[in-house]
């Protein structure tokens, strides 16, 4: 069962248990758009989602254990994989999670636009890694969002309902813009994003957040304007502290020294020794400096 067929079942499913979008939504704890999205074979739930939607559907004793997506959540994978692949910019990275791709593509008779866009998208990365000019790849990265539809004015872009593949089109659009030396295009675009409105309980809101303040902090740099730059970077760097358990990472650190002690290896404790004394060092004064926490 493809992504457009497990949407009309789910539609199918729905209205024989007599609920409204918003009714289902609110069962399954996501936002109606959400259901919207499914249903018209844009998007695939999540396998917690699945599950909940599983579960309503038992509550109403309409059983559907009879459905096998792993083939679709393992193409939902293959894509998620090639778009973190095309954001880190790592060439083999991006090949081999292509190539998984691919697989999936070919198996997938009804491929539609948007997936068409990862893979162009894929393509495009590797070629700017290549040697790419920036406005080269402005030129076609322009051309990859409007396989969907028409390029959207600035202005628009913080009222639209973008996929996330059109999202991280847009962001390297605004990026790609103040590496040219268009900042205000470039910074328009990137506020536009961040206004953009999404289900306050998605996890991407603050991955989306970060993404943006990286950028923009880049900006304000070549603006001079500290004061921003600092209040980007800030936010950044708090919300990756407070994302990641950095106090256990730094105990292991600790630890993996005097294992290297023990068994004679000095060069690696030294080492280690180094960079935990450095990193306690820069986050103190990080913290004192520009009020950024500290977890050692």
């Amino acid at each position: 069962m493809n992504q457009i067929e497990y949407g009309k079942y789910i539609s199918w499913l729905r209205k024989n248990m007599g609920l409204t979008q918003q009714e289902l939504a609110e069962m399954v704890n996501c936002a109606w758009e959400t259901i919207s999205r499914i249903e018209n074979g844009h998007e695939l739930p999540s396998k917690k989602l699945f599950m909940e939607i599983n579960r309503v559907c038992e509550e109403y004793g309409i059983i559907y254990d009879e459905l096998d997506l792993d083939e679709v959540f393992e193409f939902r994978n293959a894509r998620k994989e090639l778009l973190i692949a095309i954001k880190r910019g790592r060439l083999e990275e991006i090949e081999r999670a292509l190539e998984r791709f691919c697989k999936y593509m070919e198996d997938d008779k009804k491929s539609d636009k948007e997936n068409s866009q990862y893979f162009v998208l894929a393509y495009l990365a590797m070629r700017r890694k290549s040697g790419m000019t920036v406005d080269e790849f402005l030129s076609e990265i322009v051309k990859i969002f409007e396989i969907r539809r028409p390029m959207p004015k600035i202005c628009d872009i913080s009222r639209m309902k973008l996929s996330q593949i059109e999202y991280e089109i847009l962001l390297m659009i605004g990026e790609a813009n103040i590496l040219k030396g268009n900042r205000e295009d470039g910074e328009m675009i990137l506020k536009g994003l961040m206004a953009n409105r999404m289900d306050k309980r998605s996890p991407f809101i603050k991955e989306k957040y970060m993404q943006i303040s990286a950028i923009l902090a880049k900006a304000c740099l070549i603006k001079e304007d500290y004061d921003t730059m600092h209040e980007c970077l800030g936010y950044v760097f708090n919300v990756y502290i407070n994302n990641n358990d950095t106090r256990t990472f730094f105990d292991s650190l600790t630890v993996q020294e005097e294992v290297c002690r023990t068994l004679g290896d000095e060069k690696g404790a030294r080492l280690v020794g180094e960079f935990l004394t450095a990193t306690g060092n820069l986050m103190r004064h990080m913290y004192g400096e520009y009020r950024i926490r500290t977890y050692m």
